[in-house]
């Protein structure tokens, strides 16, 4: 059996400020067609940003996406890191960058790797796991899924 270490809540997360999520919402809007309303824009945006990330059907409000566009949260609180990511993931789409799905889901992590292992920017699809070495306290992503135990005390 892994432990695998949960994640903190609150992890910090790399955020646009309100202006650029503005902006990229605009440059989303523009491209759709000019008899929508503005609210049915916002509907379709929330239904398109769902479908990019872990939503699927559940689409983000008309009224959560004007308050991402207007900066009018409650409380001082901003859009969440995963709205903002599909927000993104739209607009590089539509300038014709590329996003592959599976990188709207992630987010970026700080590993320890030997040199020229791991490419920086790289997607590392395995799990942490804690050591199984009583006392020890180091987690590591294991080349195979069943390593119990970090290089440190076993290093074959």
């Amino acid at each position: 059996m892994t432990n695998t270490p949960k994640q903190p809540r609150g992890t910090p997360v790399e955020r646009i400020s309100e202006s650029q999520l503005r902006e990229m919402i605009s440059f989303i809007l523009e491209t759709y067609p000019d008899t929508m309303s503005l609210r049915k824009r916002f509907q379709r945006l929330g239904r398109d940003v769902a479908l990019t990330g872990k939503r699927g059907r559940n689409p983000w409000s008309p009224s959560y996406v004007g308050n991402a566009y207007y900066g009018k949260f409650a409380d001082g609180r901003k859009a969440s890191p995963e709205f903002v990511k599909g927000v993104e993931a739209i607009a590089a789409r539509i300038e014709g960058a590329p996003v592959p799905a599976f990188l709207l889901a992630s987010r970026k992590a700080s590993v320890r790797t030997w040199e020229g292992n791991i490419i920086d920017g790289s997607f590392v699809m395995g799990r942490s796991v804690l050591c199984a070495t009583p006392g020890c306290n180091a987690t590591f992503v294991g080349t195979v899924p069943w390593r119990k135990y970090c290089p440190g005390c076993r290093p074959h």
